[in-house]
């Protein structure tokens, strides 16, 4: 744009060919302080006028910043700064990366990042979130194994169980219970354990809270436990009243507890789904022995509730 154009924002900031761009800077700020629309609250009219003057205010600042970035004087004043000519070969002769530093409107020199300054922060921040993910997953790992040094009950992970979440019992169609009945043997009965019932009754087909309907029938749980049932006509549901028998030759006992042996935890609980000389997996619940057999601890989930003391 030709040097002349230019005589219309000189006008608006109010300074005269021949000034300099400190001087350009603080008229800039100057009719921006008296034409800030906030000095004429009581009167309409004027406050839009001054936010119209405003506008174009900073319309003309911005077109005298540019020319003076991209040339190093202002447009009325060639002689008092370098040349076209000087500005370009003051850039050739920069280090390669660098770049000139904007000016911004009231005198503050922002710096402007290179592409390795630029690749460095990247490099940082993705180390900074890379090591946040990790601390969260060593602490995911770990916790569970934090959580059987205790023998108190594991919190519930959600409130309501849900098909999904019940782990299913490793029984094969020929392999008998603690009472030596096959699967299709097995009754449900008050005290069964989510798991039992899964495995007994199969996959409900919806659950409310602490209740599981198979069609029309339900069955109610507390603590994920079997308290009562409604059946239907003719009935649906796997159920007894009578709690099953222990194992012939064992006391009747009705929970295990530490110091427990491993016949009493296989009479009360039945047979483990997975089982091992020091640990015995009951779905999500695990029960953990000695050297010499006895219960020293165990991990409990509400899904799979044991029963301990």
């Amino acid at each position: 744009m030709p040097d002349n154009k230019f005589t219309e924002q000189y006008r608006l900031l109010g300074i005269q060919p021949g000034a300099t761009w400190k001087q350009a800077r603080s008229a800039y700020k100057h009719r921006i302080r008296q034409w800030h629309p906030d000095r004429y609250v009581n009167d309409e009219a004027s406050r839009r006028d001054a936010e119209e003057h405003t506008k174009r205010i900073n319309q003309a600042y911005r077109e005298l910043m540019s020319f003076y970035e991209q040339r190093g004087r202002l447009p009325l004043d060639p002689g008092l700064h370098e040349t076209d000519r000087d500005i370009k070969r003051s850039v050739a002769d920069r280090p390669p990366g660098t770049v000139r530093t904007p000016h911004h409107p009231f005198g503050i020199r922002t710096p402007v990042a290179t592409n390795s300054s630029q690749k460095n922060r990247n490099f940082i921040q993705f180390l900074g979130v890379a090591t946040i993910l990790c601390a969260i997953g060593m602490f995911l790992w770990i916790q569970p194994e934090a959580d059987q040094s205790s023998g108190s009950p594991l919190p519930a992970s959600h409130p309501d169980p849900s098909p999904d979440s019940v782990t299913r019992p490793a029984t094969g169609p020929n392999t008998p219970d603690t009472h030596g009945l096959l699967p299709d043997q097995r009754l449900i009965t008050v005290g069964s354990t989510l798991g039992e019932v899964y495995s007994i009754q199969g996959v409900p087909t919806r659950v409310d809270g602490d209740v599981w309907h198979y069609g029309a029938a339900q069955i109610m749980f507390a603590n994920g436990r079997v308290t009562k049932w409604q059946d239907t006509q003719p009935p649906i549901l796997k159920v007894t009243d009578h709690h099953p028998q222990t194992i012939a030759g064992t006391k009747n006992i009705q929970s295990f507890g530490h110091g427990s042996s491993k016949e009493e935890v296989r009479t009360v609980q039945g047979q483990p789904l997975r089982e091992s000389d020091r640990e015995w997996d009951y779905g999500l619940s695990r029960v953990y022995f000695d050297r010499d057999g006895r219960v020293i601890r165990w991990r409990e989930s509400p899904l799979d509730p044991l029963r301990v003391k």
